[in-house]
Parts: C-alpha cells; sequence; structure tokens
C-alpha cells in the first residue's frame, strides 16, 4: 500500500455541465461535416491573457563608437516591470481581428465582456471582416461563454 494525493480539479461539474461539454464538440464536428471550410472560417475565439510592460533598449541604439582592442560597456538586461496589464483577444481563422487592454481596476465579468462584444467587436467586424457579418459568425468566448450566453441572450 502507499499513500497518494487527490487529484486537484479547477472546479467540479454537474452532470448536465458534463454532458453540455461532451455534446458540444460532437455538434461542431457534425456541422463541420455537413458546411466544410465555411463552419471553420465563421468562428470567433476570445482569449483573455496577463501582459508584463517594459520597454527594451534595442541592440543598436546601445551601439557607440571605441576605439579598436577597448573593452565593451556592459549592458544590464531589463527585467518586466510589476504592472500587469490585461489583455483581451478575439481572432478568428484569418488571424487577430481586435486586441483590447483592459483598464485598470476594471472587473472582467459577463457584462464587460458582452459590452465588448457589442460595441469593439462589431466595429472591428465592420472594418476587418465585413464578409463574416454577412452570415452570423459563432462566437467562442472560452471561459465566460456560459456567462456571457446567460446575460447577453
Amino acid at each position: 500500500m502507499r499513500k497518494i494525493a487527490s487529484r486537484w480539479v479547477p472546479h467540479d461539474l454537474t452532470e448536465m455541465q458534463k454532458w453540455l461539454r461532451y455534446d458540444a464538440p460532437r455538434n461542431h464536428f457534425e456541422r463541420y461535416e455537413s458546411e466544410g471550410e465555411t463552419f471553420l472560417r465563421r468562428i470567433i475565439t476570445l482569449d483573455e491573457t496577463w501582459a508584463k510592460s517594459y520597454e527594451p533598449q534595442l541592440k543598436r541604439l546601445s551601439n557607440e563608437w571605441r576605439h579598436y582592442g577597448s573593452p565593451r560597456r556592459p549592458q544590464v538586461r531589463q527585467n518586466p516591470s510589476n504592472v500587469k496589464i490585461m489583455v483581451i483577444l478575439v481572432y478568428d481563422y484569418d488571424g487577430v481581428i481586435l486586441t483590447h487592454t483592459v483598464p485598470t481596476q476594471q472587473t472582467v465579468n459577463a457584462q464587460y465582456y458582452c459590452s465588448l462584444l457589442e460595441h469593439n467587436l462589431r466595429s472591428a467586424l465592420r472594418t476587418k471582416r465585413w464578409h463574416i457579418l454577412q452570415n452570423p459568425p459563432i462566437i467562442f468566448a472560452g471561459q465566460c461563454s456560459a456567462a456571457c450566453n446567460a446575460s447577453c441572450g
């Protein structure tokens, strides 16, 4: 006999949530089989990430004229600052549609995502991917998809 630690999971899913996670990919695969490449081109995905800000000095900016044989001036590598910025990326089959920087001290919840989708994404789609608006896009909002679907309608 041996001692085994339990495995940590991020959350406990209900049977309905497990079924939805099983059923959704199967439905998408069936749609892909019937619609083909056009189905993939209609998918828009949202993702959020933290970015640390820093301004690296380019190597050529640190160049200076020296005599032959004189030693190089040491250059200290910059560390990222403690300033973290949340960035929301929206992209599709062809690349990035929208890069949105969340203001500091802003809580990102379902209402925030809904306003982002309604105001920022719609205008970005009009300018960058107007052809997607001819057929309604399929938006996968990642972790917030359930909350967005519940509050955005």
